[in-house]
């Protein structure tokens, strides 16, 4: 199963998560017309090699931004995207490593970015 899959179900199977956002979780990119709040992720990749060159790990980035229409519900759920986190499987070494708050003049809504990383 992949970083992305993996990661996917571990937010989707957390109803204090999906309370919120009901199925507003995507990778990359929401389709047109979702509705707020949601949540979208991305992944960057970054094997670790061995001295004969043979892959270790591969430590994952994921980028999770939490939109909303109001600063509060988007810092809550990102909250609620923090404790799912916690419940990930210790091998994943899931620990979210950065919080900064945004806003989308665009669309008018608030948002709160999170960096996980994430062992596979």
């Amino acid at each position: 199963m992949s970083v992305e899959t993996e990661f996917r179900a571990l937010l989707a199977g957390f109803s204090d998560l999906t309370d919120l956002v009901g199925t507003g979780i995507a990778l990359s990119a929401a389709e047109e017309g979702t509705e707020y709040p949601l949540v979208i992720f991305s992944v960057r990749h970054t094997p670790e090699y061995g001295l004969d060159g043979t892959t270790l790990a591969d430590i994952c980035t994921i980028d999770v931004q939490c939109w909303a229409e109001t600063p509060s519900s988007a810092a809550e759920v990102a909250d609620a995207v923090m404790d799912a986190c916690e419940t990930a499987p210790a091998a994943k070494c899931a620990t979210v490593v950065s919080r900064a708050d945004m806003f989308d003049e665009e669309t008018a809504q608030s948002g709160v970015q999170l960096e996980v990383e994430w062992w596979a």
